[in-house]
């Protein structure tokens, strides 16, 4: 990780850090994985975060639930009641763009957590919507639900937190 400069968005001054890395596809080639920070300089908080891959079958290190949806993923180190962020992904001359907000705190299984919402848009067209609850505490995924309009098309839930 490096800070490349330091950049305004939405007036306020944060330092772009940058990392890249390689990875490996499914069919065992290498490929470039760009991590793209925004970090407030005033505060700290992480105002933007945006991952960019060269091959869209690049395995990633996060352990995927289903569809883009992480057991763990560095944003949620950075999570607070009030965060909002974008992460844009950008594939070779394709953009998917994912907003995420924290919604506020829920308790699920007796643990506190964060609830963040997770929009997909191709537009002004939203193609999925996922509710994201992350522990509190251990800062990893408790609960996910995923939704296709008003449609629910699946849901995930950590059963056992005893080795954690």
């Amino acid at each position: 990780f490096y800070v490349e400069k330091t950049e305004k968005i939405d007036k306020a001054e944060n330092y772009k850090i940058l990392y890249t890395r390689n990875g490996m596809s499914e069919d065992n080639t290498t490929a470039q994985i760009k991590y793209i920070l925004y970090v407030n300089k005033e505060n700290g908080s992480m105002t933007q975060f945006i991952l960019q891959l060269t091959d869209e079958k690049v395995i990633l290190e996060e352990y995927v639930i289903f569809d883009k949806v992480y057991m763990y993923s560095p944003w949620m180190l950075a999570l607070t009641d009030d965060l909002k962020w974008n992460i844009t992904t950008v594939i070779e001359t394709m953009e998917k763009n994912y907003n995420y907000r924290v919604l506020g705190r829920e308790k699920i299984n007796a643990r506190e957590c964060f609830k963040i919402e997770r929009i997909h848009k191709t537009g002004n067209i939203i193609d999925e919507k996922v509710i994201l609850w992350v522990d509190v505490d251990k800062r990893i995924l408790v609960k996910a639900e995923r939704y296709y309009e008003n449609l629910k098309l699946g849901e995930v839930n950590l059963i056992d937190y005893s080795s954690i």
